[in-house]
């Protein structure tokens, strides 16, 4: 699915979360919040399930749950991995514009 976007150069966000990640959880508020701004509109977001989709998990090459993978087309831009830090995370985003 996300081969599509790629292919087309768009921005992406991938979040690798887990149902049962605290810290997913927390990611998410954030996401959402961050999101909320026109500015991120055009980004498009791919949910990853960690315990259900783990073909794209490794294909991804993410090693847990709580990691947030940017790319501009093809290209990764930035990959975090458990950061709940705000502003780390609207970075993470900005670089993919």
């Amino acid at each position: 699915m996300h081969a599509e976007a790629q292919q087309a150069g768009k921005s992406i966000l991938v979040d690798i979360r887990a149902s049962w990640c605290s810290t997913c959880k927390t990611q998410a508020h954030i996401i959402d919040k961050i999101f909320a701004e026109p500015k991120y509109k055009d980004i498009v977001i791919f949910d990853v399930d960690f315990d259900s989709q783990k073909d794209v998990v490794r294909s991804l090459r993410a090693q847990t749950q709580s990691t947030l993978i940017g790319f501009k087309g093809a290209t990764e831009t930035g990959r975090s991995v458990g950061d709940t830090d705000p502003l780390a995370i609207e970075d993470l985003i900005e670089k993919a514009l």
